[in-house]
């Protein structure tokens, strides 16, 4: 189904708004999901100008982003003292992908834990059967091709 990446981007949008605004809400991290990359570049590039204040970690050892081989401890701490308000993460797997199994769920249930005041965006073209399953919760966006993970942890 195509859709116009600007309605995509106001439908993010808005599913952002609801998650980060609502102060009810105690795990804030959000992943959109999409297989095509042209739409995951898209949501990247409205996403970088309206998260103007997170940090944005778009590609290994660029931007203050950990490099290319980082270990899941490592990244989980660099995620964890990151001081910006939010936190922009695309392509999680040009990190994850060479973990060991086990640390590729451990991450996706370290991120599906995160609360508190940080706020963390991920954007990913990663196949939905992934670890993800286990720690977050799929809900699609209307009409866009595109869903987007919650955690788990919120109805339990």
């Amino acid at each position: 189904m195509e859709i116009g990446l600007k309605v995509l981007a106001e439908k993010a949008k808005q599913v952002l708004d609801t998650v980060h605004l609502n102060n009810k809400v105690r795990y804030r991290s959000v992943c959109f999901m999409s297989q095509d990359i042209s739409v995951t570049e898209g949501l990247k590039n409205s996403f970088y100008i309206e998260l103007s204040t997170y940090e944005r970690w778009l590609a290994p050892s660029q931007g203050g982003a950990p490099a290319y081989g980082t270990t899941r401890s490592t990244f989980e701490k660099l995620v964890i003292s990151n001081t910006a308000k939010g936190l922009l993460i695309y392509r999680p797997e040009d990190w994850i992908t060479n973990w060991p199994k086990v640390d590729q769920a451990a991450f996706w249930s370290f991120i599906s834990m995160l609360h508190g005041q940080r706020e963390i965006v991920l954007i990913t073209s990663m196949n939905p059967r992934s670890d993800i399953k286990r720690y977050m919760n799929e809900f699609a966006i209307e009409d866009t091709g595109v869903s987007y993970w919650l955690s788990n942890k919120e109805r339990k």
